[in-house]
């Protein structure tokens, strides 16, 4: 079981430090440019924790976020709920 409020180092299983924000942002689910609005609550060089209004979320997809000045290719890591962790794909980013 996740633990999202955990702070206890312990536990702490992230490669990067994650910056806690409010960004609303967009998620590019395919070529075809459909869109579905989520919010960012924690990002970082390595992932992100979203929070989406529906729970059908392809296990891939393009993570637009303007605050944060990127478009990253991410996958679903977990998913509790609303709230989805990301991983960012290694080799595809997008500065704005």
């Amino acid at each position: 079981m996740i633990d999202l409020n955990s702070s206890d180092s312990g536990n702490e299983r992230r490669i990067a430090p994650r910056k806690k924000t409010e960004d609303l942002s967009s998620i590019v689910v395919n070529v075809n440019g459909r869109i579905i609005t989520c919010m960012v609550h924690n990002i970082s060089e390595t992932g992100a924790m979203i929070q989406t209004s529906t729970r059908e979320l392809p296990k891939r997809f393009i993570l637009d976020n303007p605050n944060e000045g990127i478009r990253r290719a991410c996958r679903v890591i977990w998913s509790k709920g609303d709230l989805t962790g990301v991983e960012f794909s290694k080799v595809s980013q997008i500065r704005t």
